[in-house]
């Protein structure tokens, strides 16, 4: 007796944004009904869906709906600025329109990043100014300016190396965002990356400011996270 197949589904993604009703809003006929839906769907793509999410839709739209022909114009594009438009991209597929009014200013700001593709390129290797908080920083400091300048020269001769016409790869937009927040942090003097170190092969250590506590006064401490009142990194062992 042959075994009757079950079409899976999957579970639903926890999320902490509520989600829309996604098979209401898909169903909206009217340009106004259309922009209303985009709109109300808004904060949810904002808050949950990633910058990976963002360019593999956006990608995809542009390839396969928009009919422009710059898909491969939006290829060379740097991951970084693209992303500043991709929530277009991924609404478009998930909804399966796009009002034409975000059409509109979406294709403006896409054509103008790819009339300026050699501005934006360039801007991945330029030298931005030191902020003054790093001046006081010892010369052995895990994340001295003159180290950090050094890490964004080792993983620009990586983007650099990458063959031209190619799809951007996932390790070269991890270059590309990481040099994006290297620049960040020598003009800001705010590390933004997770990781950090020539090979990125480093993992920061999240550092507890404001503790928070259980009903009985209890400090509420999470494994990995560093304390400055006991002066370690919490792990499994003290719990």
């Amino acid at each position: 007796m042959s075994k009757i197949k079950r079409k899976f589904t999957p579970k639903p993604k926890k999320t902490l944004t509520s989600a829309p009703n996604w098979d209401k809003l898909k169903k909206a006929e009217t340009e106004e009904a259309r922009l209303s839906a985009w709109l109300e769907c808004d904060f949810f793509v904002h808050t949950e869906v990633t910058d990976r999410e963002y360019l593999h839709s956006t990608k995809k739209w542009i390839r396969d709906h928009s009919g422009w022909g710059v898909y491969e114009d939006a290829l060379k594009i740097p991951d970084v600025h693209l992303a500043t438009i991709g929530k277009n991209g991924w609404k478009a597929i998930r909804l399966g329109y796009m009002p034409e009014k975000v059409k509109e200013q979406f294709k403006e700001q896409l054509f103008e990043m790819i009339d300026k593709l050699d501005k934006l390129r360039d801007s991945m290797s330029y030298e931005p100014p030191i902020h003054p908080s790093l001046d006081a920083l010892d010369d052995d400091a895990e994340l001295h300016p003159k180290k950090v300048k050094l890490w964004i020269e080792y993983w620009k001769k990586f983007l650099s190396s990458a063959k031209k016409g190619e799809e951007i790869t996932r390790e070269q937009t991890i270059a590309q965002t990481y040099i994006y927040n290297m620049q960040i942090y020598l003009k800001s003097g705010v590390w933004l990356d997770s990781h950090y170190g020539e090979r990125r092969d480093k993992k920061m250590v999240p550092v507890c400011v404001v503790p928070a506590y259980d009903k009985d006064g209890m400090m509420k401490r999470s494994v990995g996270v560093f304390y400055p009142d006991i002066g370690k990194i919490w792990s499994k062992e003290y719990e």
